[in-house]
């Protein structure tokens, strides 16, 4: 569902971040990653619907071991 809110970018990690001004919406933020943020709209309210920024592709995720010791 669209929403009006303020925008804030984090362009290096690729994620937004839309604090909801909508009554119903503003006890949660939305975070969005993997999008190409448009910067005109950094730090400014926008309207519910507008066009935000573009997805961009996934980050690769790495193998990671994972140890597990029960005593």
């Amino acid at each position: 569902m669209p929403v009006n809110g303020l925008v804030k970018i984090f362009s290096t990690e690729r994620k937004v971040v839309v604090k909801p001004a909508d009554s119903e919406f503003r006890l949660i933020e939305i975070v969005i990653e993997n999008i190409e943020a448009k910067e005109q709209y950094r730090d400014k309210m926008v309207e519910a619907g507008k066009t935000i920024g573009k997805a961009t592709p996934a980050r690769l995720c790495y193998d990671r071991p994972l140890d597990i010791k029960v005593n």
